[in-house]
């Protein structure tokens, strides 16, 4: 640390201790967030710490340049003027032409060539960005350019159910809304919701099998002054297989709601009713 203040006697809490402090520098400053590194020596945790916020230093006063300045391609035909044989090798083209030049694009499996080749060629191209430094790739998610919520509250229901009956969800689910809202309408502290998913599961030897459906997905009304919504529903239809206490195989079958709040952008469940588990 600059200041090289003592805090501990002994030197590695010593050096756990700086890392903190780095750490909450790094997140008021640059808005990082980080993990659980518990498992991570703090000498290495430091090392990479000190280099990247040596990245960021060194790239703050760099020169911006748009993308298509940067990566020198020019004269490229519009989306729609591109036939449907055309724009998948048109898309793999420009693909790598950008991967040579340190610029990842990140695509969901079910975004097509042409609206690839369009995003890169109408948006992308027009950002302005820094050059990436030597050895480092600048990485686009398309997601964060086109947000799709209902997606995004579909991975999250799926996380969800799995880590529901397969008994996985802790305090660091990140996933979950903090506090979470009961359907009544009254805050649940995680720990409180951990207890009754416990006692859930105490209810038989084991849970063999489920499945799940979305069948619904809806948002509610914005606040008032707001752009959008932050809250939605998730409802469905959910199967599972128990084994009871008498060694009986019993097959429950009923609907499903999860309740979401987006924060920051961010989509997460802050309330669930499920057959045979209620959080009131």
């Amino acid at each position: 640390m600059e200041n090289e203040e003592k805090f501990s006697d002994d030197p590695e809490e010593q050096l756990r201790i700086e890392n903190e402090l780095l750490k909450l520098k790094m997140q008021a400053e640059l808005g990082a967030l980080f993990g659980d590194n518990k498992d991570l020596p703090p000498e290495v945790e430091q090392e990479f710490l000190k280099q990247v916020q040596a990245f960021h230093d060194q790239q703050q006063h760099a020169p911006l340049i748009k993308v298509k300045d940067y990566v020198q391609i020019n004269d490229l035909p519009a989306a729609k003027d591109l036939p449907d044989e055309a724009i998948t090798q048109a898309w793999a083209s420009l693909e790598q032409q950008l991967l040579e030049k340190q610029l990842q694009v990140v695509f969901d499996d079910t975004v097509d060539d042409r609206t690839r080749y369009d995003f890169a060629v109408s948006e992308l191209f027009e950002l302005e960005i820094m050059e990436p430094a030597d050895g480092a790739n600048w990485i686009f998610d398309y997601e964060e350019f086109h947000p799709n919520p209902a997606k995004d509250m579909s991975r999250r229901t799926e996380e969800f159910i799995t880590a529901f009956f397969e008994n996985s969800i802790d305090e660091k689910s990140w996933f979950l809304a903090t506090p979470l809202t009961t359907p009544a309408g009254k805050t649940m502290a995680i720990e409180r919701f951990l207890e009754k998913i416990q006692l859930f599961h105490d209810l038989f030897l084991t849970i063999k099998s489920y499945d799940y459906k979305i069948e619904d997905t809806h948002f509610e009304a914005p606040d008032e002054g707001a752009a959008q919504s932050t809250r939605a529903v998730v409802e469905g239809a959910v199967r599972y297989t128990v084994e009871t206490e008498m060694q009986e195989e019993q097959e429950i079958f009923g609907p499903f709601r999860l309740a979401f709040q987006c924060t920051h952008g961010w989509w997460e469940i802050s309330g669930c009713t499920i057959q045979g588990f209620s959080m009131d």
